[in-house]
């Protein structure tokens, strides 16, 4: 962030360079050197890049057998925690079945009523078509256009219920059953 990006408030404090602080966090800044509020900083850095001293490496078989037993140890949980833990996975699972039942639903029912990007539309028409149920594809669109929809509604030799049936089968791109039972 830079000064003008600031709120007020905000990024208080001693300012350092780029080429400052990479510099000090490589550890090549003694803390002698360092920026007034940073001794610290470069002494720490310092102590975490050193070699390790004699006293340090003098237990370090004991430190690594041990660490290597924990790692391989079984880990016995309680039989409380176990159960929780159980009744934690299948919630998750009951949770994680919920929201892809209801994602399943609402893209389906979106795709009934042809309201999905294209290229959705088209892919789950194929792959509920395959399972033996009929959505509409970009490809089965009904007339596009209210000028094409009027054209047609002031054309047709139909009148009365046999017009909006026509217009309504047409516009619906077939799907429409207006006029078929007793309407």
């Amino acid at each position: 962030m830079t000064l003008s990006d600031d709120m007020q408030g905000e990024m208080r404090g001693p300012w350092l360079g780029d080429d400052t602080a990479d510099r000090l966090l490589a550890g090549l800044i003694a803390p002698d050197d360092a920026p007034a509020g940073f001794a610290q900083v470069a002494r720490i850095v310092a102590a975490l890049t050193a070699p390790p001293s004699t006293q340090e490496l003098a237990h370090e078989a004991e430190h690594v057998a041990a660490a290597l037993a924990v790692e391989r140890a079984p880990i016995a949980l309680h039989p409380a925690l176990r159960r929780s833990s159980m009744r934690s996975s299948l919630s998750r699972a009951k949770l994680v079945a919920s929201l892809v039942a209801a994602t399943l639903a609402g893209t389906t029912g979106l795709a009934m009523a042809s309201a999905l990007p294209t290229p959705a539309q088209d892919a789950i028409s194929g792959m509920l078509a395959k399972v033996g149920v009929s959505v509409p594809s970009s490809l089965d669109h009904p007339a596009s256009t209210g000028e094409e929809i009027s054209r047609i509604a002031t054309t047709t030799d139909s009148t009365g219920v046999d017009k909006g049936a026509e217009i309504s089968g047409i516009a619906s791109g077939g799907m429409s059953q207006a006029g078929q039972h007793g309407g």
